[in-house]
């Protein structure tokens, strides 16, 4: 069970490091990305920063 955990934590991570990369390699905001995908300031934020793991519909608003 632990490493199933340590599994989820490295996709967070890596979901978050490969967000901010590119929103700084398009120079997208963080509320450009509000106004675009109709997710929270917070929740962006999160994913970004690797807290939490976006839910698929918030990934592909992200994505798109």
């Amino acid at each position: 069970m632990l490493e199933v955990f340590r599994m989820i934590n490295d996709v967070t991570k890596t979901f978050g490091e490969n967000m901010r990369v590119l929103m700084e390699k398009r120079g997208i905001s963080y509320r450009a990305l509000v106004r675009g995908t109709g997710l929270s300031l917070g929740s962006l934020h999160a994913y970004a920063h690797g807290t939490t793991v976006p839910p698929l519909p918030a990934a592909k608003a992200i994505s798109t």
